[in-house]
């Protein structure tokens, strides 16, 4: 295995982690998700699913496709998580599920 090849595969394992720390951040978050970019995100899941759709129909590579849609569930996790702490504040809490020094 090339090195080009090595660094792809771990890059998606890196992809998908990196959702992560915003879901923690809008689980704990506060504000009603004051500082949350909805159009911001909107894009970035557009972009994801633009290169989802692109994998499906245009390559035979399916870790590229896993990878790609790994993107677009985190994106619209992150997506749907914000704009409901932004519509409804105080419905969603973080009791018990976030521990609040998880991520420092």
């Amino acid at each position: 295995m090339d090195v080009l090849a090595l660094l792809y595969s771990f890059s998606g394992l890196v992809f998908g982690a990196a959702f992560i720390p915003q879901v923690v951040t809008l689980l704990k978050d506060t504000s009603g998700a004051a500082s949350f970019n909805i159009s911001t995100w909107s894009i970035f899941t557009l972009c994801n699913l633009v290169t989802l759709l692109y994998a499906v129909t245009h390559t035979g590579d399916h870790y590229f496709v896993f990878c790609s849609a790994i993107g677009v569930i985190g994106n619209l996790s992150v997506l749907t998580l914000g704009a409901v702490r932004r519509l409804h504040p105080a419905k969603v809490t973080a009791r018990a599920v976030v521990k609040q020094d998880f991520f420092i």
